[in-house]
């Protein structure tokens, strides 16, 4: 953060902030907010001025972003509804696994994945299979997604 910042440098009244969070509870998603709300507040801006929320509506980020009259608060659309429908994630928590999410979206994706069932009917089947390495990346990739 503290580079981006630094080489954000002078147009800082002009760059747009975005926090992106479920909740607001993740340590690492709260400490960038801070970061960046006090080198806005360092050269003299006020944070809700240029900043936007993409967050849940009710959490703790939605309440913090009206509370401080940020500029808008987006809300975060899960795939599928909302519901989790037609999707997968994978995060192995053994490094020999690592591939295992990649066989499946193989498997899943283009195998399963069929516009027509054996008889030709019509029935956009399959399912998005999202995998990673989860000892090291479920966090931030879960978080991506979502």
């Amino acid at each position: 953060m503290n580079r981006v910042i630094a080489t954000i440098g002078k147009v800082l009244d002009r760059t747009l902030a975005i926090v992106v969070s479920k909740s607001a509870d993740t340590k690492e998603i709260r400490d960038g907010m801070l970061i960046a709300q006090k080198a806005y507040e360092q050269a003299g801006l006020h944070f809700g001025a240029h900043v936007v929320a993409i967050t849940t509506k009710g959490s703790e980020l939605y309440k913090c972003s009206g509370k401080n009259e940020w500029l808008s608060t987006f809300p975060i659309w899960v795939a599928g509804n909302g519901k989790g429908l037609k999707n997968m994630v994978v995060l192995p928590y053994k490094d020999h696994l690592e591939l295992f999410s990649k066989y499946l979206q193989q498997l899943v994706m283009e195998s399963l994945g069929k516009e027509l069932g054996l008889d030709k009917a019509v029935l956009k089947q399959g399912l998005i299979v999202l995998g990673n390495k989860g000892s090291t990346d479920q966090h931030s990739y879960v978080q991506h997604l979502r």
